[in-house]
């Protein structure tokens, strides 16, 4: 759902002296500190030299609180518009970040930037800063303009933050901007460059290579498109009919071909970096396809108490996914048992916490508790609100429609006013909450004028296209089959059928609804994925 956004002050102190890894998560040590003045003192003045030692001591102080504490006392002994000051701003923009202090935050980085414009790594850190304070619109024109002056910097950033900056812009409906940042992302390459990360960016490129009306060249991208679930906004939009017959060569008449591609490449990134992370992106695939008891085979023993107390490092994304093939099998009791179990080993407040309680409110949700869905996101709100901007927009709307509907679905539905506002008036960049309202009120009216809306709109299109698809049942719980008879009414609907007619197709079959054909999750990972050509357009 979310993740905390965090970049240590090493990736700094990296990129000014390449003294330690861009990517380290600690405070620079000690042995650091000769390095740090070196590389940062290039950009100081000969009488700020004198403070250099004061700021490396700043930056190994081991709690943020501290850190912003000396960093502020420096500030006030830099009273002249000078690199050094914005780049202590840069690095202050971080710590205030890490307090919450969101506005405060924005102005130390915008300082910082009209400050030391000809220091790379200062923009870097603003967009970072900008991407969880609030700001994810002059966080990508930065980064796109870093992109063009300095690539390998820019690149630094790293796979998690723009993937937040990406899903930041969509959830306000800047799909624009989230489509020029994801095809400048494949044009730069990133470090943690993921197959869905590069599949969302030669979806990108398509749009725009279609747009400029080059249709070989978008139909030489589409291997590229290794997400079945992007492949299908192709599949079913007719902006995009002349590359229909090289999809379904690509990837199968009902996209199976593609989805065993898809999910061959995440068994292989699981098996070959060995992480948490890795496995809940495969998870999540299976998932999709509704193979449910895989996951739990494969993933629930990575969870297990002992495996945990030797690496939780992206356990509060898998346990999620893994609690979820249990509601598919049933085992709604194992499931919420593990969400707590994993939810235990975080003892504060964090992102990664929320991530947890707001999927367990969710599983109440789904299986009919709802005064403990309906208490659990009110906990959930109360702390996201105070940790601000850095918790997206996606998961506060997400978690108000798990309350509101709880309330609606308890009895209490006059009580669910503000929430059930909220989600609606989000409808443009988020229509799923405000669907799952609808058919929580048993909206018809409401809800079928969304989709005739958004298939109306070229920007929500995609979504309503695939909406209105053929589906089943996700889980065996009655709130689920409530879901799946709603959307059945409305995608049988003649108005709109016909809305659908005009701008795409419903197929006949399910897509990437079921494991495909050839492919078993359990089997060992081949590591030597085979060579992609791109299909012929006719």
């Amino acid at each position: 759902m979310l993740k905390s956004g965090r970049i240590a002050l090493a990736m700094m102190v990296a990129a000014m002296v390449a003294a330690v890894p861009v990517h380290a998560q600690v405070v620079p040590q000690a042995q650091d500190a000769d390095a740090l003045q070196v590389g940062i003192g290039r950009f100081a003045e000969p009488a700020e030299r004198a403070l250099l030692p004061d700021l490396a001591t700043a930056l190994m102080q081991k709690e943020s609180r501290e850190r912003l504490a000396a960093l502020d006392a420096l500030l006030a002994r830099l009273d002249r518009p000078t690199q050094l000051r914005g780049i202590v701003q840069s690095m202050r923009g971080a710590m205030l970040l890490d307090q919450y202090r969101h506005p405060e935050a924005l102005a130390a980085e915008e300082e910082a930037i009209r400050l030391a414009p000809g220091v790379p790594p200062v923009k870097l850190y603003a967009v970072h800063v900008m991407i969880f304070a609030g700001a994810p619109q002059r966080a990508a024109d930065l980064w796109l303009a870093l992109s063009r002056e300095y690539p390998a910097i820019a690149a630094g950033l790293g796979g998690y933050e723009l993937d937040a900056l990406r899903e930041r812009l969509r959830d306000i409906g800047d799909n624009k901007r989230a489509d020029a940042l994801s095809a400048r992302i494949a044009e730069v390459g990133v470090a943690t460059h993921s197959g869905p990360r590069a599949s969302d960016g030669a979806l990108a490129q398509i749009r725009l290579r279609m747009g400029e009306g080059k249709i070989a060249e978008a139909a030489a991208l589409v291997p590229s498109v290794l997400v079945t679930r992007d492949l299908a906004q192709l599949y079913l939009d007719r902006r995009y009919e002349a590359l229909w017959p090289a999809i379904a060569r690509w990837g199968g008449q009902d996209l199976g071909l593609g989805q065993k591609l898809y999910l061959e490449a995440l068994r292989r990134d699981w098996h070959a970096s060995n992480t948490l992370e890795g496995a809940t992106d495969y998870a999540r695939a299976l998932n999709g396809v509704r193979a449910y008891a895989a996951v739990t085979q494969l993933f629930l023993p990575l969870l297990a108490p002992e495996a945990l107390k030797l690496d939780k490092d992206g356990a509060e994304y898998l346990a999620p996914p893994v609690a979820r093939a249990m509601l598919g099998q049933g085992q709604a009791e194992q499931g919420i048992a593990l969400l707590k179990r994993v939810d235990a080993t975080f003892t504060e407040d964090t992102a990664q916490k929320l991530n947890l309680s707001g999927n367990l409110a969710e599983t109440y949700l789904t299986i009919g508790r709802f005064a403990e869905a309906s208490a659990t996101a009110s906990e959930w709100l109360v702390i996201a609100r105070r940790m601000g901007a850095e918790i997206n927009k996606a998961a506060l709307i997400g978690v108000q429609a798990v309350r509101a509907c709880a309330l609606i679905r308890g009895g209490k539905a006059d009580q669910a006013g503000g929430d059930v506002a909220d989600v609606l008036m989000a409808r443009t960049g988020l229509p799923d909450p405000a669907m799952d309202i609808y058919a929580c009120r048993d909206d018809f009216a409401g809800g079928k004028a969304l989709v005739i809306e958004s298939l109306n709109d070229e920007h929500r299109r995609g979504w309503a296209l695939r909406w209105i698809q053929p589906s089943g049942v996700n889980l065996p719980f009655e709130e689920s089959r409530r879901s799946d008879r709603f959307q059945k009414r409305i995608a049988a609907d003649p108005e709109v059928r016909a809305a659908a007619g005009k701008v795409g197709r419903i197929l006949p079959m399910t897509v990437i609804e079921r494991l495909p054909d050839g492919f078993d999750p359990m089997a060992p990972a081949d590591l030597h994925a085979p060579d992609q050509e791109a299909p012929p357009v006719s």
